[in-house]
C-alpha cells in the first residue's frame, strides 16, 4: 500500500469513528483520535475527557464492543486491520 493510501485510510478511519463517538459523549470538544500503522494494521487512539471513559467502554463493555465491530466492518470494507485503544486510568492502556 503506498503511503499516500496509507494516510486516506488513516484520516477515514479517524473521520469515521470522530462521528460515531462524539454525538454519544458529554464533552465531545475534548475526543481525539489519532492512527498509527504498522505491520499489524491500523491502530486507534482514543483521547477523552475522564467522565466520558466509562462512556465509551459502556456497562460490561458493551459501548466498547460496538465500536470494535463498526471499526471491524469499517476495516473489511476498506481492507485494514483495525484495532482501538483508550488510554485507561494508572498509565494503563484499555484496548476496546
Amino acid at each position: 500500500m503506498k503511503t499516500q493510501d496509507t494516510n486516506q485510510v488513516k484520516l477515514s478511519a479517524c473521520y469515521y469513528l470522530l462521528g460515531v463517538i462524539r454525538p454519544i459523549v458529554d464533552h465531545p470538544e475534548e475526543i481525539k483520535v489519532t492512527a498509527t500503522t504498522d505491520h499489524l494494521g491500523l491502530h486507534i487512539n482514543i483521547d477523552s475527557h475522564l467522565d466520558d471513559r466509562d462512556i465509551l467502554i459502556g456497562q460490561s463493555g458493551s459501548v466498547a464492543a460496538a465500536l470494535r465491530r463498526l471499526m471491524q466492518l469499517w476495516g473489511r470494507r476498506n481492507t485494514a486491520v483495525v484495532n482501538i485503544f483508550v488510554p485507561g486510568t494508572k498509565g494503563k492502556e484499555k484496548l476496546l
